[in-house]
């Protein structure tokens, strides 16, 4: 075993050295041996003066030859957060989700008729709801403890609606702009009375 180490260092220090040309991939494959014999090395050393008892979360005891050392399982580590909502799995059909009062916003595109009959509040829960389906936090500590306690809502904290508008679909931005439309003469019309 001494041989081939003394060996294999060789080679290594002829890769850093630059005495070899290898490919990208030849490379790639070189760096994890060379962190491979790395991490070897470390564990050897930390072994080395070490008796042969287990580790206090082992149940039976596990021989423990100086050059092997025993099996110490990685760290527990949390997944990666994303910067994206998770997006509902069933959020492009047409069935609605569970407390979702506007499926349709997502679904086709609304009539000017069909919104027409709407007030300012029900107008603006559309709008909320579309803005939540995909992750938009919302000032309003109502309107956050409303879409809290659907099951299809991850906000991600911070989003804008300036950043949310570039998920909606192509049905959910000419909705969207309908809705707008809609708020806006709700708005004139309170206005000029």
């Amino acid at each position: 075993m001494p041989e081939s180490t003394e060996v294999v260092g060789k080679h290594l220090r002829g890769l850093v050295e630059g005495k070899y040309r290898l490919s990208p991939g030849a490379s790639l494959a070189a760096g994890g041996l060379v962190l491979g014999l790395v991490a070897m090395s470390q564990c050897n050393r930390y072994f080395a003066g070490r008796s042969s008892s287990p580790p206090p979360y082992v149940s039976s005891p596990m021989p423990v030859s100086p050059q092997a050392p025993p099996f110490m399982p990685p760290p527990q580590t949390a997944p990666p957060t994303t910067s994206q909502p998770a997006e509902p799995a069933n959020q492009s059909t047409d069935a609605p989700m569970p407390g979702e009062r506007f499926p349709e916003t997502r679904q086709r595109e609304l009539t000017d008729q069909e919104i027409s009959s709407w007030n300012a509040e029900t107008v603006q829960l559309a709008l909320n709801e579309m803005y939540a389906r995909h992750g938009a936090t919302f000032r309003k500590g109502s309107t956050s403890r409303q879409f809290s306690q659907m099951s299809w809502y991850r906000p991600v904290p911070g989003q804008t609606p300036e950043q949310t508008e570039p998920l909606f679909s192509p049905t959910e931005k000419i909705n969207r702009a309908k809705l707008m439309n809609r708020r806006t003469e709700l708005q004139q019309a309170t206005r000029s009375k």
